[in-house]
């Protein structure tokens, strides 16, 4: 699951990530809804959505906030 602010995803500057990814023969979901200083509630939608598609991996892109949201999602999983 790719983890990162909705603005970073709409300006397109994703797409050779995501074209590395696809290439390599990786599937991905998209989570957008990072905010600064990431909030429970961030962490808890991560958390439902990279257990609703099944993720298996997490890579936060972007500033500090992505990098937070991507982490605490990760240690949820790894300690529910």
């Amino acid at each position: 699951m790719c983890v990162t602010y909705r603005c970073v995803s709409g300006a397109g500057i994703l797409g050779g990530i995501f074209e590395g990814l696809a290439s390599a023969g990786l599937t991905y979901i998209l989570y957008t809804g990072v905010e600064a200083n990431p909030s429970i509630r961030c962490v808890e939608e991560s958390v439902a959505l990279y257990k609703q598609e099944g993720c298996d991996c997490l890579l936060g892109i972007g500033g500090g906030s992505s990098m937070d949201t991507a982490k605490a999602c990760g240690a949820v999983m790894a300690n529910p």
